[in-house]
């Protein structure tokens, strides 16, 4: 059985051009060979008398002649008696409304159906019109195209989210080990002068149990002479008269009674060890390392108050321009080099050294060695954008990642997300809200590149201290997106 297909291609050869149905008592132009119902044809060449013009291919006759095609009339009843029907044929046609008849034709210039009498009227006799069976093919050949690159453009934002999810399972999981390897360090690190610190302690107990054992030996020797000496004290004084008043007696009471000044025994207590003043020295440094160590700790989560009391009163500010010689050729700088615009094409710039390409990069023009800086950044209504800072050697020739690593400290805002771009991998910034204007703030003493919202204050990030070794560190910008701007006057 013919397929559908089939007997559209086939429906096709056996339609008339004037009314788009099967022809009906056909006839053929005799020089061109285009064939037409006869009425179709008729009522096409109403008012000619012997010249016309084919309807199909505009070829003109002197003397148009047709006749009848009677194999054409025999074609057209098999094409009817074939079962198979496209679908299309099988749906309802919807008529117009003013004549009455099927809307088999698409007007292009006023996107609208139209039936065969709207087609000759003036309204559309000069616009480009079509048969529905095409219009819709070709309609359905955008639609097809536009659901390819919807699905393409789906597929990719997947993988960016399985990417997104991967990276942010990969960073946390080796930042907990990290912060918890770091704790094991000092951790261990305590373990082992705890344990230094037992020796030492056990050294000095045993030293000062055998100087206490020595003092105490003196203390019970002193105790037993006194206590022998009273008892002889003791004794004479029960003698009688006469036996204690004997000479040799009287003449040695004098000796007997005589002792040497007591003297308290040096104990451990009465002359300390230098060891112990030591240890006890340790005791109270301790004190005070760990009061210290609990300051910083609390500094480090709640940020520093110097910091932000510093920018609440916007001291400082520096009023950053743009370096024209270091523009990615495709970055756009204002006269006054104040704003930077991502354009769509190269710019005729010359290749000096100091130009980034092809990483779409700027710095600013100002460079700090030393102080406290800070400037503002306008990102308003920008979706793609980075902005930080960078050392004065960092590479230009060549499309770097910008890391700490490579001499960039920044953060990136890319599809709605704020990251600072960290090693290995960059960290998702928490937000309540995506901020309008960033404050950068540099402190070259610290090795300290904090951002904040210029706006609410809220801290975005703050770097870990980083050494800058005296380098000159100069402003850094990046766009990508064509149009993106970044503009310098807050």
């Amino acid at each position: 059985m013919a397929t559908a297909t089939s007997v559209g291609n086939l429906k096709n050869e056996v339609t008339c051009p004037i009314c788009l149905e099967f022809f009906k008592d056909p006839v053929m132009i005799v020089g061109c060979g285009h064939n037409f119902c006869q009425a179709c044809i008729a009522q096409y060449r109403e008012g000619a008398e012997t010249d016309g013009t084919c309807p199909q291919c505009r070829q003109t006759f002197p003397q148009m002649i047709v006749g009848p095609n009677k194999k054409l009339a025999h074609f057209v009843e098999i094409v009817k008696s074939l079962s198979v029907q496209p679908a299309d044929e099988a749906r309802v046609k919807v008529m117009c409304e003013e004549h009455d008849e099927a809307l088999k034709l698409f007007c292009e210039t006023d996107q609208i159906l139209m039936c065969l009498i709207c087609r000759e009227s003036r309204l559309h006799r000069d616009h480009n019109v079509v048969p529905v069976q095409e219009a819709l093919e070709q309609y359905k050949e955008q639609i097809q195209t536009q659901l390819k690159s919807l699905k393409e453009q789906r597929k990719k934002l997947e993988n960016w989210r399985e990417c997104e999810n991967r990276n942010y399972k990969n960073y946390q999981v080796m930042e907990t080990k990290e912060i918890f390897a770091e704790y094991n360090k000092l951790y261990q690190h305590l373990q082992e002068k705890e344990r230094l610190l037992r020796v030492q302690l056990k050294d000095l107990e045993e030293k000062m149990d055998k100087s206490h054992r020595e003092t105490i030996i003196q203390f019970s020797e002193e105790i037993s002479s006194l206590n022998s000496l009273i008892n002889d004290l003791e004794e004479k004084c029960q003698q009688p008269t006469g036996d204690f008043l004997q000479v040799r007696y009287i003449e040695s009471l004098p000796s007997l009674c005589e002792r040497k000044p007591l003297m308290m025994p040096k104990g451990i207590f009465s002359r300390p060890d230098k060891k112990l003043r030591k240890f006890t020295g340790q005791k109270v440094a301790l004190r005070e390392v760990l009061g210290q160590f609990q300051g910083t700790e609390k500094r480090a989560l709640e940020g520093n108050k110097e910091l932000f009391m510093f920018l609440r009163r916007r001291q400082g500010l520096v009023k950053v321009t743009l370096d024209r010689d270091t523009a990615h050729p495709c970055l756009i700088l204002s006269a006054d080099r104040r704003s930077v615009k991502k354009g769509r094409n190269r710019q005729n710039v010359p290749d000096n050294p100091e130009r980034f390409d092809p990483a779409y990069y700027v710095l600013g023009s100002e460079g700090f060695t030393s102080g406290r800086h800070s400037w503002k950044v306008n990102i308003a209504k920008v979706h793609s954008w980075a902005v930080g800072v960078a050392r004065e050697s960092v590479g230009r020739k060549r499309n770097i990642i910008p890391s700490p690593g490579k001499g960039i400290w920044a953060v990136r805002c890319c599809l709605g997300h704020l990251r600072a771009l960290t090693c290995p991998f960059p960290t998702l910034v928490a937000l309540r809200r995506m901020p309008q204007k960033v404050l950068v703030y540099l402190d070259c003493e610290e090795g300290r590149v904090s951002f904040l919202d210029a706006d609410t204050g809220d801290q975005l990030f703050t770097f870990p201290q980083a050494s800058f070794g005296g380098e000159r560190i100069r402003p850094w910008f990046s766009l990508w997106m064509i149009g993106a701007k970044i503009n310098l006057r807050c």
